[in-house]
């Protein structure tokens, strides 16, 4: 896609180009100067912010990390600007949190085996933790959401057991915070 003068203007892709949107998502100040020769994990934390017409506290996950490649993929065991970007989206804008809803919840999503949301290559489990926190927190203001259904989130990546075993721990590790929304 090329680039036009008018672009520059454009709100998506001036965050995208310059970075995160302090409003939709802070990144704390972690140091990058730790040891990259041990398989050490080390914890991150996002927050991403609600929308300002909600009434809904942000989410803040907490992901562990490992810088090493080979204990990770260098691709699997890093916080992507893409991923940021996307979760900042889904859980920190009206309309991120309605796609999740609708893919999970909305009509249609009952003629797709009960409808969900799968994200393939998770990594780290930024962006389908975003995904299903904007789920639930849109199902707080849905009026007709039946109460058997659960929306439901798939978090893949490649069969290898570092990688899965982190993804695995990070979810874990921010089940009540995803739920809360």
């Amino acid at each position: 896609m090329m680039m036009g003068l008018d672009d520059e203007d454009d709100e998506f892709w001036s965050v995208a180009m310059n970075g995160r949107d302090e409003h939709l998502l802070l990144q704390d100040d972690h140091p990058d100067d730790f040891d990259v020769t041990s398989c050490e994990t080390i914890e991150r934390t996002i927050t991403t912010l609600a929308p300002d017409s909600s009434d809904l506290r942000p989410l803040v996950l907490r992901l562990g990390q490992n810088s090493n490649d080979g204990c990770l993929s260098d691709v699997s065991g890093d916080i992507w600007d893409a991923s940021l970007l996307l979760a900042g989206f889904l859980f920190g804008t009206n309309e991120g949190q309605q796609l999740c809803f609708n893919a999970c919840f909305g009509k249609d999503s009952a003629q797709v085996d009960g409808g969900g949301i799968l994200e393939l290559g998770s990594g780290l489990g930024l962006s389908g933790m975003a995904a299903a926190a904007a789920a639930a927190a849109a199902t707080l203001h849905a009026r007709d959401v039946d109460d058997e259904r659960t929306s439901r989130v798939i978090l893949t990546d490649l069969d290898d057991n570092n990688i899965l075993s982190l993804l695995s721990k990070n979810v874990e590790s921010n089940l009540s915070e995803i739920g809360e929304g």
